[in-house]
Formats: structure tokens, sequence, C-alpha cells
């Protein structure tokens, strides 16, 4: 008996193709793929794009609550002296790894590599 490769219907010897989703029809029933097939490896860039963004958030913060006086000495002299383009990398960082990690994320979820 054929079969349809993407729904797994089942269908009579003679037709070709399937109804539903019109492609050729195979001979052998297909196997159900799995509902979440990822590997690990494919977790990397996801997971390193989401601890950069933690940080880079959490060092951004530091840097807002030092110019605001909320933190003590002399830590708070030591972030507030920083230069300005610190404070711009740590937006640029955050900006890219969340660009990042939305992009991985989409790529998981349609299949795509």
């Amino acid at each position: 008996m054929p079969y349809c490769p993407r729904c797994r219907a089942e269908y009579n010897v003679g037709v070709e193709e399937c109804i539903d989703c019109h492609v050729p029809l195979v001979l052998h029933r297909p196997q159900r793929r799995a509902l979440v097939d990822v590997d690990f490896d494919e977790l990397l860039a996801p997971l390193g794009a989401l601890v950069c963004l933690v940080v880079a958030l959490g060092l951004f913060g530091l840097r807002q609550a030092a110019a605001a006086n909320q933190l003590g000495e002399p830590l708070n002299t030591l972030i507030a002296g920083q230069p300005v383009c610190l404070t711009a990398f740590y937006i640029v960082a955050a900006i890219m790894s969340a660009l990042v990690l939305v992009v991985s994320v989409i790529r998981l979820v349609t299949g795509r590599s």
C-alpha cells in the first residue's frame, strides 16, 4: 500500500499523489519524526547569546546604579569612573546578543539549519 511521506496517510494501490499534501506517495509508511529533534550543538549559539545578553544587561544596570550613586564605595567610584565607551559597548553587546538569540530560536523552531 502506498503512503504519503508527509501526512502518513494510506492510499489504495494505483494512487500516485497525496490528495492533501500533493506529494508523490512512497511504498513504505514513513517513521514518525520526533516532536523536538534538536542536537545539543545547535543549542550552543542561543545559550551563549542568552548568557551574553544577561551579562551585558547586568553590567549596564551596574553602570546605571553607579551613576545614580546607589552602590557603596569604592565600587561606586570605580564603576562610575569608567569611560562612556564601555556603556556603549554594553548596549551594543546586549542588542547583538538579543539579535543572535532571536535568529537562533527562529531557526530552531522552523527547523532550518
